[in-house]
């Protein structure tokens, strides 16, 4: 072993924990501000345009870009039908699941499900 050879000792999980990190470190995916700068976010509403739900998202939207990096734009999206139902069906099966669509539904389209009186196309205790 030579005096300067640091690694001649070390145990193969030692090496290969150390390549491990530097790779990762590496290839380390973009930060948020990265992420958001430029885009838009959906803050997809399951009510009516005017109604209580729609009138809260339009403003947490006027100031919800300060809070995420990247300042992105917020796009209103209502979606009103079947007390919410509509909105939530598309949600769990067809809004991407990237970051860009956020969405706020009545509390009875999530319990009507919950408790069997809906045939929506989600399921609440699913959803993430």
């Amino acid at each position: 072993m030579r005096s300067g050879d640091t690694w001649a000792g070390a145990s193969w999980p030692s090496r290969y924990g150390v390549a491990f990190a530097a790779f990762a470190a590496v290839a380390s995916p973009a930060s948020a501000g990265e992420f958001y700068a430029g885009k838009t976010i959906t803050f997809m509403v399951g009510t009516d345009t005017g109604g209580g739900f729609s009138i809260y998202a339009r403003a947490i939207a006027r100031h919800l870009p300060r809070h995420i990096p990247g300042n992105p734009t917020i796009q209103i999206r209502n979606m009103p039908g079947a007390g919410g139902a509509t909105a939530g069906t598309w949600l769990y099966q067809m809004a991407p699941r990237d970051g860009t669509v956020i969405a706020t539904v009545a509390p009875n389209a999530i319990l009507a499900r919950l408790f069997g009186g809906s045939r929506a196309g989600y399921e609440p205790a699913k959803f993430n």
